[in-house]
């Protein structure tokens, strides 16, 4: 194949921050269409160029096991062997990936192939890094591109080079764990964005080989002087607009709605048995609450099983899902856990919304009586009476809350959820390549959504509930520290 590999080209296929389509996940046959220009946009390459960074690095992103990944390793390979391996770059960690031990020794004048070729100057890299003979010195790439190797023969040649070579068997183990951590990571956040299931086969493999499902992207990915600067391991490609914040395992799993149901739930299942917290507290959203905002109906069901919480973050993200054969599913799994004891919450607890929505008239007129801060009529609590299922309870609902603000004022709210509600419904849809719920828009509108209004969003009272669970859990910590 004649021509240059333009800056074109290569932006096309690696798609720098400042683009558009860097926020857009990719999918399957988009994902194959570019990796099959680059494989071809290596021979385009002339004579005086090197390889661009940027082709290594889209080959050390592939994790999964798939025949478009060998696809494009055969690609390399012929490269390679065509330009002469004298004449190519190739780092250790790809020489490691794209090597093959050979199954036999070869006969005598036989021509050696370029898996072979690759394999052994693979072991002579090893060779001179193991003459340390610290752990530490050798790459994380390196050992993350043995966990990644296709040929399990070559992969359990270098793992018996590096365990007779190493006395340091304890920090081995552990920076090995750390690299098969990375590629567990960057395996499950490609799953996410390229919308497909993640390969449970490699997964599972990493699993045993010491991946830890605690760590998020970002703290496993820089702490070595010899990794890529901060970010996604995938760059900005991988920041998606809906989400943008360093994940472990189980949130990427919570993220991931196009999974195969079953398959998602056995790999909650799976990262819970090795340690996954399904009731972790930290500064970012807990993956119960990712898997609602994200309408997964499959993780919700497997965190829940999980031992996942019930609490007012997840509650706030619920009401965020428009979809309603979606949101009451949820709903239901939410009201069987906390009949069966899957939350610490107490109706004093949720906000008044949630008693609303619920159609409990004794916990509203209980909680009309107090004083609570809470008590106050507003969008969120007129949608919760708008989807409320015990219809015979509306009404009554309806007049409680006239009778305590008045009607004007209930009119307005109602207004407001409406419009907001319709807002919602319509970039769900967008979002999720449907139409529009034809009943739920016609009932918005009727009920005076304003179809012209822009920049409605409840988002920004989700984050207020996180951060008001938060504090409880903090004041909690604090309580438990002093008994």
């Amino acid at each position: 194949m004649q021509g240059e590999c333009t800056e074109e080209m290569i932006s096309w296929i690696f798609p720098s921050s400042g683009g558009s389509s860097s926020s857009t996940p990719l999918r399957p046959l988009a994902l194959w269409k570019r990796q099959r220009v680059l494989a071809i946009s290596l021979w385009s390459l002339s004579e005086g160029e090197g390889f661009d960074s940027r082709v290594w690095h889209a080959l050390r992103l592939m994790t999964d096991t798939s025949q478009q990944r060998v696809a494009v390793e055969d690609a390399f390979r012929e490269f390679i062997d065509a330009r002469g391996l004298d004449k190519v770059e190739v780092p250790m960690w790809a020489l490691i990936q794209l090597g093959r031990r050979p199954d036999r020794p070869p006969a005598p004048g036989a021509a050696t192939d370029i898996a072979a070729k690759l394999h052994e100057e693979a072991c002579l890299h090893m060779e001179a890094v193991l003459a340390a003979e610290d752990p530490s010195a050798v790459p994380i790439d390196a050992l993350a591109a043995i966990h990644k190797c296709l040929h399990k023969p070559t992969r359990e040649a270098f793992q018996e080079i590096l365990q007779s070579r190493l006395r340091d068997r304890i920090k081995l183990q552990k920076r090995s764990g750390r690299a098969a951590t990375r590629v567990l990571l960057w395996e499950l956040r490609r799953a996410f964005c390229e919308r497909r299931t993640p390969d449970l086969a490699l997964a599972a493999h990493l699993l045993e080989s010491g991946a830890r499902t605690r760590p998020r992207e970002e703290e496993d990915m820089n702490s070595d002087d010899d990794e890529d600067p901060a970010g996604h391991p995938g760059g900005s490609r991988y920041a998606t607009e809906y989400d943008d914040a360093p994940r472990n395992s189980l949130d990427l799993l919570a993220l991931n709605r196009f999974a195969e149901p079953q398959k998602l739930e056995l790999a909650i299942k799976k990262a819970v048995e090795f340690k996954a917290d399904p009731k972790q507290n930290s500064s970012y959203e807990r993956p119960l609450t990712l898997a609602v905002r994200c309408r997964n109906v499959a993780a919700v069901h497997a965190l829940l099983n999980a031992g996942a919480p019930v609490d007012r973050q997840a509650l706030a993200a619920l009401q965020t899902v428009s979809d309603r054969r979606c949101r009451q599913d949820m709903e239901d799994r939410f009201l069987s856990a906390v009949t069966s004891g899957g939350s610490n919450l107490c109706l004093k607890d949720v906000a008044f919304w949630v008693l609303v929505q619920s159609g409990n008239i004794k916990a509203v007129r209980k909680r009309l009586k107090s004083e609570s801060s809470d008590n106050a009529v507003d969008a969120h609590v007129m949608m919760g009476l708008r989807r409320c299922r015990k219809k015979s309870c509306t009404q009554e609902l309806h007049e409680l809350l006239v009778e305590q603000w008045g009607g004007p004022s209930v009119s307005a709210c109602e207004v407001q959820a409406a419009t907001a509600e319709l807002m919602l419904e319509l970039r769900e849809a967008l979002i999720d390549q449907r139409g529009p719920d034809e009943e739920t828009v016609s009932e918005l509108v009727a009920l005076g959504a304003n179809v012209h209004v822009r920049g409605v969003d409840l988002d920004i009272d989700l984050e207020d509930e996180e951060e008001t669970d938060d504090a409880m859990d903090h004041d909690s910590d604090n309580d438990s520290d002093g008994s």
